[in-house]
């Protein structure tokens, strides 16, 4: 699925891209987050900050160490945080997705908060099984432009359709 997202136009035209360090269960980013250094793109990574009690995005430096957060995720031990205005991308995870965008996390709204900051394009990378009908959704869920998963590209429509 990396190589999918990674040919996307919307990846090409990034010049730092936010992604999450993947769980076990989760699609996994490394091979992402390995082409971004390749082509020479910085990569953030969302962290707890501890004086707002609030994830932010931190870059991902090349020799960083990882501990491991309160949310079971991996992020830098020394985080430098990113200004979200300079990321140009985030890829973003899920526990299900449906055709129009709409995003099941694992609650709390940590990555909706992230995202709500964000107005650049953002990608969902799935397993085709993680994709439902519909995934329930309240005020403040935040919605993805892009799923990628290992059958196919779905890129949503501003009014809630899509195009494979």
């Amino acid at each position: 699925m990396a190589g999918s997202a990674a040919a996307l136009s919307e990846f090409a035209a990034a010049g730092t891209v936010a992604c999450y360090l993947a769980l076990p269960a989760e699609v996994q980013t490394e091979p992402l987050i390995s082409l971004c250094r390749q082509a020479g793109r910085n990569v953030c990574v969302p962290a707890l900050d501890p004086q707002t009690g609030r994830y932010s995005f931190a870059r991902l430096r090349t020799d960083e160490k990882l501990v491991v957060g309160e949310d079971r995720t991996e992020q830098p031990c020394t985080p430098c945080w990113t200004d979200p205005r300079e990321i140009d991308l985030m890829i973003v995870p899920g526990i299900a997705f449906d055709a129009a965008g709409g995003r099941l996390g694992r609650g709390g709204g940590c990555y909706d908060a992230l995202m709500a900051a964000f107005r650049g394009p953002r990608i969902g990378l799935a397993f085709e099984c993680q994709m439902l009908e519909r995934v329930p959704r309240e005020a403040h869920d935040e919605t993805v432009n892009i799923i990628v998963t290992e059958e196919r590209i779905l890129k949503i429509q501003p009014d809630g359709g899509n195009k494979q």
